[in-house]
């Protein structure tokens, strides 16, 4: 139990006082006494005060010492003004103080083992629960730890086959299509030529001349508008500029 539990009492009932403070530290509850836990040196109405101030609950043995006693009455004074919890303890037969009438209280000098056990019973049960108890290693988690890193593992592998297939994919596709043949213009062969002429030379007559048009293409028909041409038919010859032209040949 975390809470600390301040035991008022008159020096009187220590012996009672010290068995009871005891009793309740072997049950694991945190109590302070000043016999117990003020150290040699310190101030004993400091360390009482300091005491009292920062505890939850406040047992109170009363007996006929100490109900007489002021010192008691102040620190239950002090208790009831700060809405301590307060159980009063009755120790021995005696009259119990007005202000402390209203609080139920536990006898122990009927029965001090029954009393113990109802006092331990009632400071326990708002006490927090202990922690869950570890669960017992069966070795299935370190079953389940290796089969989540062989799961990951493979995982791992198959991603890492699939980017080498796409990888092999991409170059075979890249390797193949440099060889494809694609739409190539042949270059311009100057002594590969056809002449498109609008007069036939066995018509011209020996010694006479005739208009001519001549059209040049290059292989693939497409008209050459950069070429100059020379034409010779017989005797005659003829030299034109870039594109159609149009010019008197003689023979």
């Amino acid at each position: 139990m975390n809470e600390k539990i301040f035991v008022s009492y008159n020096r009187h009932d220590s012996e009672f006082a010290l068995k009871l403070a005891d009793d309740l530290v072997n049950q694991g509850i945190n109590i302070w006494i000043d016999q117990r836990n003020i150290s040699p040196g310190f101030r004993w109405d400091q360390e009482l005060e300091k005491a009292l101030s920062s505890s939850e609950v406040v047992l109170v043995i009363l007996s006929p010492f100490s109900v007489a006693s002021e010192n008691v009455l102040d620190e239950v004074s002090f208790a009831i003004d700060a809405q301590k919890r307060i159980i009063p303890i009755i120790a021995k037969q005696c009259n119990i103080p007005l202000r402390l009438k209203r609080f139920q209280y536990i006898e122990f000098n009927l029965n001090y083992s029954g009393g113990l056990s109802r006092l331990i019973a009632e400071l326990k049960k708002d006490a927090p629960l202990p922690p869950p108890a570890p669960e017992p290693d069966d070795g299935k988690h370190d079953d389940l730890d290796i089969d989540k890193k062989k799961k990951s593992k493979i995982l791992k592998y198959i991603l890492v086959g699939v980017f080498l297939i796409i990888a092999i994919l991409i170059i075979w596709l890249l390797t193949n299509n440099q060889g494809q043949p694609g739409t190539e213009i042949k270059p311009y062969q100057p002594e590969q030529i056809n002449v498109a002429c609008n007069a036939s030379p066995n018509k011209i007559p020996a010694g006479g001349e005739t208009e001519l048009r001549v059209k040049v293409y290059a292989e693939q028909g497409n008209p050459l508008a950069n070429a100059n041409v020379r034409i010779e038919m017989g005797g005659g010859r003829f030299s034109m500029g870039p594109g159609t032209r149009k010019g008197i040949v003689k023979f």
